[in-house]
């Protein structure tokens, strides 16, 4: 996943979900990147029916992103603009996720 952060804010999350399943884990992508964006982060975002795999692996490299993003080690609910990548295992296996 790529996350990019203005102003304190998620303005844009772009999944690479070409190695998943298309109407699963590929349906499923812009699903998460875009709910995970309104909620300008990971809390009360809940993954796909049928694409548990897939939409975990998303969280888990958003959530990468995010650590990377406030500078913390783990999430400190702040972020400094920029873009962020991070990468997790989905369904159909490990690759980078943009």
């Amino acid at each position: 996943v790529t996350v990019e952060i203005k102003d304190g804010k998620i303005v844009n999350i772009t999944v690479d979900a070409s190695n998943e399943t298309a109407a699963l884990g590929g349906a499923s992508a812009p699903v998460m990147a875009e709910a995970i964006k309104t909620a300008n982060g990971m809390v009360g975002v809940d993954g796909v029916s049928g694409a548990t795999m897939t939409s975990n692996g998303i969280k888990a490299a958003v959530q990468k992103a995010l650590d990377e993003a406030s500078g913390a080690a783990a999430w400190d609910g702040t972020y400094t603009a920029g873009t962020y990548t991070a990468a997790a295992k989905g369904k159909n296996g490990k690759g980078k996720k943009k």
